[in-house]
């Protein structure tokens, strides 16, 4: 299944990362584990975003469609 991330950060903007083949258990405990490292990683095919811990309002993980 896919997995779409959005980070929804103090300052207004977000986020978003579709994350394929996982699951939304494997993804929450991914994201758990990478707040006690202080930042979130967000890997995409072209880039990827760094996001530190303390700029994020919440994160929001859903299944979505193939």
């Amino acid at each position: 299944m896919n997995i779409k991330a959005t980070v929804w950060l103090k300052d207004g903007n977000n986020a978003e990362i579709t994350l394929r083949n996982t699951t939304l258990k494997a993804e929450s405990r991914r994201y758990s584990e990478a707040m006690k490292y202080q930042v979130i990683s967000h890997d995409g095919p072209n880039s990827t975003q760094l996001i530190p811990v303390d700029h994020i309002a919440l994160i929001n993980l859903e299944e979505v469609a193939e």
